[in-house]
């Protein structure tokens, strides 16, 4: 999935806020992380030591 709006955004001051969830909401993060100085906030579902879903807990 394209993460470029998350990037150009990030790069331009703004914080990615999201779920943590598949598809749009990774690729959101994703694209935060990877943006030069880049901040994300993830909005989670579940509790902290029980993120969902597992494969979102790798950095991008």
């Amino acid at each position: 999935m394209d993460f470029g709006l998350a990037k150009r955004l990030t790069e331009n001051g703004c914080n990615i806020v999201s779920g943590l969830a598949v598809a749009i909401d990774a690729a959101a993060h994703r694209g935060a992380l990877v943006a030069q100085g880049g901040i994300t906030t993830a909005v989670l579902g579940a509790a902290f030591g029980n993120l969902y879903p597992k494969q979102n807990t790798q950095r991008a």
